[in-house]
């Protein structure tokens, strides 16, 4: 799903797990994976093509993050990856 990437929030479970919760154009969402979030945090207000799982609890995780291309097609290329030269 295309989703444009707002505000995130830096937060912890009370586990002491941290992890960061997405305001996208289709509500909030959360992830714990190190990753998703550091390209997360370099596409502010741009749209990525994300994969959604929702908890038996109710909460949005997100299961895969990959760039959208100009075309609106998403980018196949590793976010792990994605800023590499940068």
């Amino acid at each position: 799903m295309n989703l444009k990437i707002g505000k995130i929030e830096d937060k912890t479970t009370t586990k002491g797990i941290p992890y960061i919760r997405i305001r996208t154009s289709e509500g909030w969402l959360s992830t714990f994976d190190k990753k998703q979030i550091e390209v997360l945090k370099q596409n502010i207000g741009n749209t990525m093509n994300i994969d959604i799982e929702t908890s038996n609890q109710g909460f949005k995780n997100i299961k895969n993050v990959e760039a959208v291309a100009q075309s609106g097609k998403p980018n196949t290329e590793d976010p792990s990856n994605m800023y590499a030269d940068r």
